[in-house]
């Protein structure tokens, strides 16, 4: 093994066999003459490990013994296989910031992790692509397979039909290149030139020309084409040739009734004469349009109205009764019928809102909610779910008036009222400043942020009161302020004379009278007035006793008592 050289030379052309392992880690190896052209060939049988790089001559070549040039490598670095590359299955295909970019698994998928961009386009000349193009466009794409259906925004091809989303079948095309409209066809003004009308195909009118037959001209020259009726064409002919109206025969050519200068005017001269347009359709003579001399021009037009702008009436505008109107795509969105009830297929939708203001929405809104309501009229009665507002009462269906309301505000409950969460609360005053609180599972405290709370029992003279330490007891309008602490075993509660109560013990001294009259006492002489160790007059013992006492009594025995 070589492990140090600054420059190893071959043997002038020789060949260096059998070297079990080249390993250089400074400088390099040249086998052959000189450093520039080595022209040796150098056979390792070990491995040859280069730690800084493997470099071969420009367009050099790197091969097996049985394919020396299966890899050869340009001056620009680009490297060309002779052959196929095969990778482990599972095995990737990567940059050195992705190495992973292409997998290939052990039965060929080949899955990219991003997104591939074909710069020249993908041809898929014999198989599918399965899934959805997920580009918004599609360019380069220059044919289809058969689809059974196509939609593109509102405009869907079926079978033999094109049309929108809402009309399927606009337009069907037959399978002799046929072109039939469901739909009476709009086209913009200019749109169709003269020479695509087929006038030779056309079915001849079969009757003579009347005032009201229509025909095309060219307006000004300017390729605008436009509708007159023959009647204009017979005032034209009246103004040049100053024959009577009326004697103008019917020709067998076209008719171009125009003016250089000023305005075509048909005047039905006769009193409450009208100006009656005609035509045949389907071989019927037809009256289009109808100009009401009797009703100052009103026009009645036999059929339905097609304009590529907007129709302005300065008198309002009357549709047949049980007539219709509506897009070209839903020609009755809008039925009005004889008495004027207007029937809308469609919810209808008002971008500015709606101002009812002189009358009533009869039926239910049918929305979710109705967010933008901030006001209603006066209602008789307002059912939410179970809840009902009715007159002056709040209550369920089942029992309308559990809340009243008065006149002047107060609320009656004709039922109990049950506040059913623990600490819930009542409040009394305009500031809220007395408080009634459930307390869990003990009862009810009551507060006052404005000073000390208290419960009246008859008005203010009969009330209990609390002032934070202790209970004040208020009788008789006499505030007695109760001890904060107990007292001993036999002690009493005394007042201090000024409404304090407190615990202090039994006065003591003088005689017991359960000692005193245990035993034989001598009465002595004894009078009414005269009073025992109870204080009870004498008087009054005789009474209670029912004792004939006199002034002047002798020993009594009592016994013990």
């Amino acid at each position: 093994m070589v492990t140090r050289v600054d420059k190893f030379l071959g043997g002038l052309g020789t060949d260096v066999t059998n070297v079990a392992n080249v390993h250089a880690t400074e400088n390099r190896i040249v086998f052959g003459h000189g450093d520039t052209n080595p022209t040796a060939n150098v056979h390792v049988v070990g491995d040859v490990l280069a730690t800084t790089g493997f470099i071969v001559p420009n367009d050099g070549d790197i091969g097996s013994a049985g394919a020396t040039d299966a890899i050869q490598i340009s001056s620009g670095g680009i490297v060309t296989f002779k052959d196929d590359i095969k990778i482990k299955d599972g095995g990737t295909i990567g940059s050195a910031s992705d190495t992973d970019a292409i997998t290939i698994a052990s039965d060929g998928v080949v899955t990219m992790n991003q997104i591939p961009v074909f710069s020249a386009g993908i041809n898929v000349s014999g198989g599918t692509i399965a899934g959805t193009l997920a580009t918004a466009a599609q360019g380069n794409i220059t044919s289809l397979g058969t689809l059974t259906t196509l939609t593109v925004d509102n405009i869907i091809i079926n079978g033999t039909n094109i049309g929108h989303t809402s009309d399927t079948d606009s337009i069907a095309i037959a399978s002799d290149g046929v072109v039939t409209f469901s739909q009476a066809p709009v086209f913009p003004d200019g749109s169709i030139a003269v020479a695509d009308l087929d006038i030779d195909g056309a079915t001849d009118i079969g009757a003579a020309i009347v005032d009201a037959d229509l025909f095309i001209i060219d307006d000004g020259a300017n390729g605008t084409n436009r509708k007159a009726t023959m009647s204009r064409l017979k005032t034209y002919i009246g103004d040049h040739t100053s024959a009577a109206a009326d004697d103008i025969t019917a020709g067998d050519a076209a008719v171009l009734l125009t003016t250089s200068s000023g305005n075509i005017t048909i005047d039905a001269a006769a009193n409450d004469s009208d100006i009656i347009l005609k035509g045949t359709d389907g071989g019927v003579d037809t009256t289009f349009l109808t100009l009401d001399g009797s009703a100052a021009g009103k026009a009645t037009f036999s059929n339905e109205i097609v304009s590529g702008a907007v129709i302005t009436s300065g008198a309002g505008l009357v549709i047949a009764d049980a007539g219709n109107i509506g897009s070209a795509s839903d020609t009755d969105a809008i039925a009005i019928a004889s008495d004027g009830v207007v029937t809308m297929n469609q919810i209808p939708v008002f971008s500015a809102g709606i101002n009812v203001s002189g009358g009533s929405i009869a039926g239910t809104l049918s929305t979710a909610a109705q967010g933008n309501i901030t006001s209603l009229g006066t209602l008789t009665t307002l059912t939410v779910d179970n809840i009902i507002v009715n007159g002056t009462n709040i209550g369920h269906t089942s029992d309308t008036d559990a809340i009243s309301i008065g006149s002047d505000g107060d609320v009656t409950l004709t039922q109990d009222l049950e506040l059913q969460h623990d600490g819930a609360t009542i409040s009394f005053g305009g500031n809220d400043e007395i408080v009634l609180t459930h307390v869990h599972n003990t009862g009810l405290k009551l507060t006052d942020t404005g000073g000390s709370p208290t419960l009246q029992l008859h008005d203010a003279g009969e009330a209990i009161s609390s002032d934070g330490s202790k209970l004040i007891l208020t009788s008789n309008g006499v505030a007695f302020n109760m001890p904060t602490a107990d007292g001993d075993a036999d002690q009493v509660l005394t007042t201090n004379g000024s409404g304090t109560l407190s615990f202090a013990a039994a006065a003591s001294g003088g005689a017991d009278p359960s000692v005193n009259l245990a035993s034989n006492i001598d009465l002595g002489n004894l009078t009414d007035s005269t009073s025992d160790a109870f204080g009870q007059g004498i008087a009054q013992i005789n009474d209670l006793l029912d004792m004939p006492f006199e002034t002047t009594l002798a020993t009594l025995d009592l016994g013990a008592l």
